[in-house]
């Protein structure tokens, strides 16, 4: 499963022209998990090493939580 999705990743850049972040939430009964700001530390972690990209697509998908943290998040990509 973990090639299939790295697969789909490469599609979606090469679709959008563009290098991807995906962030996914947990959802599995008794263990949901949502976004918080916590989050952006280590978004940091993974933007630092792409230097300067003229494109970032973001794949989101969490069962709620901050609003604020998702728009930090995005203030962060840009």
């Amino acid at each position: 499963m973990k090639a299939d999705r790295i697969e789909n990743y490469k599609k979606i850049e090469n679709l959008r022209n563009s290098k991807l972040l995906v962030y996914i939430t947990g959802d599995r009964p008794g263990m949901e998990t949502q976004i918080h700001p916590e989050i952006l530390d280590y978004f940091v972690d993974h933007l630092d090493p792409l230097g300067k990209v003229d494109k970032i697509s973001l794949l989101l998908y969490t069962r709620g939580g901050s609003t604020l943290a998702a728009w930090s998040l995005v203030n962060l990509i840009r």
